[in-house]
């Protein structure tokens, strides 16, 4: 063999050998996944709330629930009227129509809406593609000639939606709605875990006609519309649909959160 052709092999083989050696160094700089961070935390190789808390069917709820409206508590429930609560009635969108949960108006926009309870995202709505302010009123149309509110119609007047499974209660499985966001806080996926009183989203008009409205006025319209479901015996009940009594259905409510502010 050529002196030359040595050389260049040698250096070639003296350069690999101290390339290996930089990446082993680089490699033992970097964390363990779960190794102790240096503030005394632990480095995690995701913060993915599904991966660190993978969504367990068995899970049970503790009450009474937070109120999910940052700065505000259960004391606006009785202030509520009787057009916001469940079983008002919904003519504009068919005459059996009625109202499944509560409208909470806190008189702005974008305050940060909180999950009532630890629990799993089971259903996301954050779509753009709401309609214009005219197809909105030609469905509402077809909704009200259909004498009921058909499901795919509903759905779009949540606007942007999470729907949450907290758990059991006894033998009950509960699951909330949330509706009408301004935005969501997270990039959510479904299977998602979030905690009580994590920030889940900010109040909005989605799906409502305000959203169509000047700033002003929208700001009016801004609310969080909350449904709380339990199903029992293959029954879906929401929370003071059934019931006759207005009164009854706000103390329902009022008793479902605790006396904190969320």
């Amino acid at each position: 063999m050529k002196k030359p052709v040595v050389i260049i092999l040698i250096v070639i083989f003296i350069g690999s050998l101290l390339l290996v050696r930089n990446l082993d160094r680089n490699l033992a700089k970097q964390p363990h996944p779960n190794a102790p961070a240096s503030d005394g935390g632990t480095f995690l190789l995701s913060n993915s709330p599904s991966q660190s808390n993978p969504l367990n069917p068995d899970h049970k709820i503790v009450l009474p629930l937070r109120f999910p409206i940052k700065g505000l508590n259960r004391e606006i429930i009785p202030k509520i009227p009787d057009s916001r609560i469940p079983g008002a009635p919904r003519t504009y969108r068919g005459s059996n129509s009625r109202h499944e949960g509560l409208d909470i108006y806190a008189g702005e926009c974008k305050l940060p809406v909180l999950a009532v309870a630890d629990g799993w995202i089971i259903d996301i709505s954050s779509t753009e593609n709401f309609p214009s302010a005219e197809v909105r009123d030609s469905i509402l149309q077809i909704a009200a000639k259909t004498g009921f509110t058909p499901d795919p119609i509903l759905e779009n007047l949540h606007g942007r939606s999470l729907v949450i499974f907290h758990g059991w209660a006894d033998t009950a499985c509960c699951y909330a709605r949330y509706s009408h966001f301004e935005n969501l806080a997270e990039n959510w996926k479904i299977g998602d875990f979030v905690k009580s009183g994590q920030i889940i989203g900010y109040i909005g008009a989605s799906g409502t006609s305000a959203q169509f409205k000047p700033p002003d006025e929208k700001q009016q319209g801004c609310h969080l519309h909350f449904e709380w479901h339990e199903i029992k015996n293959g029954e879906d009940f929401s929370l003071g649909f059934n019931e006759r009594d207005n009164d009854l259905k706000r103390k329902l409510y009022y008793d479902l959160f605790s006396s904190d502010d969320g």
